[in-house]
């Protein structure tokens, strides 16, 4: 019985190898101009620090996600911030709308699956 299994095992394998070795035969030929890309006659693209840190609009850059010029605006923000003289009220909104945020956050984990805070 082992010597019927081995034999049966080995005309499968052997079928397995021809059927792999003649699939690549059954597509037709697809010539390629591997001389030529798309990219290399495309203009490099320059690279602008001033523009990545000083954008002309600091809310693209908000919303984009462009690290530099959101810390940059930040930083310039807060700055300006500590001038202002009567800046309790500001505060106070951006209190509350952090506890907002918070509020929708917990939210959030509480419909996670698996979460322990049910």
């Amino acid at each position: 019985m082992g010597l019927r299994t081995a034999a049966m095992l080995g005309v499968i394998w052997a079928a397995a190898i021809v059927v792999a070795c003649l699939l690549p035969l059954t597509f037709p030929t697809f010539e390629s101009a591997a001389f030529y890309s798309p990219a290399a006659a495309a203009p490099k693209e320059t690279f602008d620090f001033l523009a990545l840190c000083i954008p002309t609009n600091p809310f693209h850059s908000l919303a984009n996600n462009v690290v530099p010029a959101v810390v940059l605006f930040s930083v310039v923000l807060g700055v300006a911030l500590i001038g202002v003289e009567n800046k309790q009220p500001l505060l106070d909104v951006l209190h509350s709308a952090t506890e907002a945020v918070g509020g929708i956050a917990r939210f959030i984990v509480r419909l996670t699956p698996g979460s322990s805070t049910r």
